[in-house]
């Protein structure tokens, strides 16, 4: 989790130096494990171009704390643990989807519910309530974390980090 954590942090900030760094979590982590932010660094790549350098994650770090955070949402919002493996996992930056499937992304599902949900969960109060819900999307602090839970013909958790990294897992029903 912390290298998932100070490596978005180093790709928004555009440097590994522990001194360019607001948040003092991300400074000192950057600190106290030189190894740490020796991997960050060298999953950047200098670009020629004036748009910056390009960062490589380990992407099956990424994707196990993605997976993580949407077998939670899912458990938290339906009542039912997604255990079984599932059908599809994506992490990338919001910058990279085009105008459809951004819409996509942020605009489908966004009544949350094909189905009816079980009576006393969330999913059901949200559904009826629409607490702190906004098209969808549950915001859990402004520009830093949101999510979505989907549940059609299958479940379908989607979140946006720092208003940067789009993830989204889906567990089919079949």
């Amino acid at each position: 989790e912390e290298y998932v954590s100070v490596f978005l942090q180093c790709v928004l900030a555009g440097s590994t130096d522990p001194n360019d760094h607001r948040d003092p979590r991300v400074s000192e982590a950057l600190r106290r494990s030189r190894a740490l932010q020796k991997r960050i660094e060298d999953s950047k790549l200098s670009t020629n171009a004036d748009d910056g350098p390009v960062w490589f994650p380990e992407q099956d770090r990424v994707n196990n704390i993605v997976l993580k955070n949407a077998r939670g949402h899912a458990f938290y919002e339906l009542g039912e643990p997604q255990a079984e493996v599932a059908t599809h996992t994506y992490a990338a930056p919001l910058h990279v989807l085009d105008d459809a499937q951004l819409w996509e992304f942020e605009k489908s599902g966004s009544s949350n519910f094909a189905g009816w949900p079980e009576v006393g969960s969330r999913a059901m109060e949200r559904a009826v309530l629409g607490s702190n819900v906004r098209d969808g999307w549950i915001t859990v602090q402004d520009d830093v974390y949101r999510y979505k839970v989907v549940l059609t013909e299958g479940v379908f958790v989607r979140t946006v980090l720092m208003e940067y990294l789009a993830t989204e897992v889906y567990w089919s029903e079949h």
